[in-house]
């Protein structure tokens, strides 16, 4: 605690001796008084009498002595000391002792404390049930109430049950949901993912946080490893999202970090939008458990952000370059025929192939119009038959070719206005209904 000194009052300084005055002498008085100047409508007697008259010395008060000032002991010349926050007494001058906030005695008897102090721990929710000890306390709330015992989650994915028998000093009876509760874990059961609790008051304890960090890794590393083994596990992904479907359960959020793509699953309540301030193209943090879907990896949120400035920058520059190199195309592929003209357009026509096959990276659904003649329809035929497979391989989704392509004729030799409407009309509603990005 940080206070005013007592002694100099918060000056800083102490008198530490007296010296005579320089005004009056040493005699506290002065010698010449102009009484004009002091005083107004006075008669001549009256001045006569002032004139006469001996007036204490302005500087020292009619002392005749002026103190000497030194700096004060107790607080160093700052004005200001540092006291114990328990008992009040002084530990030493400021800022020397800032940091510090009790005597000797006090700390002293604090240790002492502490050393009998039972940690209680509160798991933050990356925690799960490999991160428990058996014989541990941490603090818990009442989830349920049932006949044979009571359910205290730890954090959203960890909870256990504490039975009647295993309660000192309480009934079930006692027990509400909502109820924050310590709990001492009695054994953990892996094998059937359960977790039994024994309740012993205590009053004498410290609460910490047990917190976890998870290693960043990329989307291809858990599809190398095989994503039923690593099913339930905790993983950080970064990543852009390139699509947002709500389901009416939870909200998908469909999400690359250049290498693959993954499904990212937000409940909140049933229907309902989780994080609304997410939107297509943001860059975001994700940690959640893995799970499948559609034979596909899922990963279950705990945590999601979104991230700004240059985090979110050096994450979209890795993405574009991952993104780039996946969308070169080949360059070996030879026509079916020796053409000298063909092979001026191969640059021009690399150029395209590369913007399709980016688009479908991106999430992009692909529209292709052609004209309603036999030109027309091998033209986009074949490009048909180009476009499936590499949709099909690098989409999440199973129905990607109907989700993701569409392929129709022009009745005009142009793109014309109605076709362009449809189009339009077709691509916001998708984007409106699916999330999905507008279209290449």
């Amino acid at each position: 605690m940080i206070d005013k000194c007592p002694i100099c009052r918060g000056s800083g300084k102490k008198i530490v001796g007296y010296k005579p005055c320089n005004e009056c002498n040493g005699t506290g008085f002065i010698e010449e008084f102009n009484t004009k100047s002091h005083f107004k409508r006075a008669s001549k007697g009256s001045k006569y009498d002032l004139d006469m008259a001996e007036v204490p010395c302005p500087t020292c008060g009619g002392t005749g002595k002026i103190p000497v000032y030194g700096i004060c002991d107790s607080c160093g010349g700052s004005g200001k000391i540092v006291k114990c926050d328990k008992c009040n007494k002084y530990i030493g001058k400021y800022p020397q002792s800032k940091d510090k906030s009790l005597c000797p005695k006090c700390e002293k008897e604090e240790e002492e404390r502490r050393k009998n102090l039972k940690r209680v721990y509160v798991l933050d929710n990356l925690c799960n049930m490999g991160d428990l000890e058996e014989g541990k306390f941490y603090k818990g709330t009442v989830s349920r109430t049932e006949k044979y015992g009571v359910f205290i989650s730890l954090n959203e994915q960890t909870r256990g049950l504490l039975r009647p028998r295993e309660m000192v000093g309480k009934r079930l009876n006692d027990f509400k949901i909502g109820d924050e509760v310590i709990v001492q874990v009695s054994e953990i059961k892996p094998e059937r993912r359960e977790v039994d609790f024994r309740y012993i008051p205590i009053t004498n304890y410290s609460i910490e946080k047990l917190e976890k960090s998870v290693p960043l890794t990329s989307i291809r590393d858990i599809v190398d490893k095989g994503i039923l083994e690593m099913r339930d596990e905790i993983v950080h992904i970064r990543g852009e999202i390139i699509q947002i479907t709500q389901t009416p359960g939870p909200t998908i959020f469909t999400l690359t970090d250049g290498t693959e793509t993954a499904w990212v699953a937000a409940f909140e309540i049933a229907g309902l939008r989780a994080h609304p301030e997410i939107i297509v193209g943001d860059i975001v943090d994700v940690v959640g458990s893995v799970s499948i879907r559609d034979g596909k990896l899922q990963i279950e949120r705990i945590k999601l952000k979104k991230l700004e400035g240059e985090e979110a920058e050096k994450v979209k520059e890795n993405i574009e370059k991952e993104l780039d190199k996946k969308s070169e195309p080949y360059s070996d592929i030879k026509f079916l025929v020796d053409s000298p003209i063909l092979e001026k357009l191969r640059p021009k026509m690399a150029h395209v192939a590369k913007k399709i096959r980016r688009a479908i990276l991106d999430g992009k659904p692909i529209i292709i119009r052609h004209h309603a003649d036999t030109d027309g329809y091998c033209a986009g035929l074949a490009l048909e038959r180009a476009i499936l497979p590499i949709l099909c391989e690098f989409s999440i989704d199973a129905d990607a070719q109907w989700h993701y392509f569409r392929r129709s004729p022009s009745k005009a030799p142009f793109y014309e206005l109605e076709d362009i409407t449809k189009d339009l009309v077709y691509s916001l509603e998708d984007k409106l209904r699916f999330g999905q990005k507008m279209p290449l």
